[in-house]
């Protein structure tokens, strides 16, 4: 916020310069506080303690792509900047050519004149050692009038909200399961999870990219750890442990 005189009066005189200063902090204090008001918001209209239970990450962000809010996925996902991250300008993706989309999705959310069709859309990012891409899909955030009047005053107004899948997050919280349950090392854990999908031990360690006999010898500790002696019975216990943790969520 500036303050200025049209071209031709005088300047400001030493009064009017006094009074701004004594104006100054209360203003700084009312735009503080209307960030605070703002973010508040966000929290309690958006209902984080049951966006934080999402598998997928939830992310507002500004017309700059400034980060408004993020659920605890989205935080833990941006943390391993792994295709999608965070720099000095916001959220971006690792590559070029992704963060580029990505931004210009964001942009037709904030201009609500566009004429190129319905704002937001779609994507995928890749990520390095042929992990599968992380999936980003970008919609505009409507705030109501009363938001936009008040709350957001002297602060970024979100303009999008970003919803981002991560298709190996599953997979590790899966493994971590495992390895805790029941002892296993993380290559222990990974075979077991192979085995689970039910087409033989040949296939997991096609899929795994190690020798058939490395998925026995992983197997035989698999079975001594978990109290089992068939890979039915593995399955079977796996399912049983899997189906009991959806149910607590």
């Amino acid at each position: 916020m500036t303050t200025g005189r049209c071209l031709g009066h005088e300047n400001f005189e030493a009064q009017d310069v006094a009074a701004m200063q004594v104006l100054v902090p209360h203003l700084v204090t009312a735009l503080h506080v209307a960030r605070r008001l703002a973010a508040a918001d966000l929290r309690t209209t958006g209902a984080s303690a049951a966006l934080d239970r999402l598998d997928a990450g939830v992310i507002l962000v500004d017309a700059a792509a400034r980060i408004l809010f993020a659920n605890q996925t989205a935080e833990a996902i941006l943390a391993g900047n792994d295709g999608v991250g965070i720099d000095r300008e916001g959220i971006g993706a690792c590559s070029n050519r992704a963060n580029q989309v990505l931004r210009q999705l964001i942009a037709r959310c904030a201009d609500i004149t566009t004429a190129n069709g319905e704002p937001g859309g779609s994507m995928e990012i890749p990520r390095v050692e042929g992990r599968r891409p992380v999936r980003v899909v970008v919609a505009p955030f409507r705030a109501d009038a009363a938001q936009i009047g008040t709350a957001w005053l002297g602060a970024a107004r979100p303009v999008a909200i970003l919803m981002i899948t991560d298709p190996e997050r599953g997979k590790r919280a899966r493994k971590e399961n495992l390895r805790c349950r029941f002892g296993l090392t993380s290559a222990e854990a990974e075979v077991a999870l192979e085995i689970l999908k039910g087409d033989g031990r040949d296939a997991s360690a096609a899929r795994l990219g190690i020798a058939a006999t490395t998925v026995r010898a992983h197997l035989s500790h698999i079975f001594q750890k978990t109290g089992v002696r068939r890979q039915a019975e593995l399955v079977r216990l796996l399912m049983q442990g899997e189906r009991g943790d959806d149910e607590r969520d």
